[in-house]
């Protein structure tokens, strides 16, 4: 049975996964193909990242993470054949196909990342990184 504050939790990372989502729609987030998966980089050392695999049917993710200094912030697999989807795995299921179906990824090599951060005050990166660290529960 579902604890009353894992909802709050799962309801907060949820928010923020859609927040993410509009921003990379906006272009103020920017995703970069990596060896392994997807990362956006956000101020305050923080990053995004997808794990992918690739095969014959096409790209997939299969982890989900938000990072910053201080660790792991928010953790997500996809959702399973059969079992009802959360809607945290489902906000990242969209973020994900946002990524891959609008042609966003790939973006210039991991390399060029630190030429280019974002620009806080242009960007409301920071109130989504406060936001998730005070309500998702820090990953141990």
């Amino acid at each position: 049975m579902t604890k009353p504050t894992e909802l709050l939790v799962d309801d907060a990372c949820t928010d923020f996964v859609h927040w993410l989502t509009s921003i990379t729609l906006e272009g103020r987030a920017l995703w970069e193909l990596q060896t392994d998966g997807l990362i956006s980089y956000l101020p305050s050392s923080a990053f995004a990242q997808f794990i992918t695999d690739t095969s014959p049917l096409g790209q997939s993710w299969r982890l989900f993470s938000v990072h910053d200094s201080n660790g792991e912030l928010l953790r997500a697999t996809p959702p399973t054949s059969g079992v009802a989807t959360s809607p945290l795995a489902a906000a990242v299921e969209a973020l994900f196909l946002t990524i891959i179906w609008a042609g966003i990824a790939p973006n210039p090599p991991a390399s060029d990342a630190a030429k280019r951060p974002l620009n806080e005050a242009s960007c409301d990166c920071t109130l989504g990184l406060e936001y998730i660290s005070a309500f998702c529960a820090p990953v141990e």
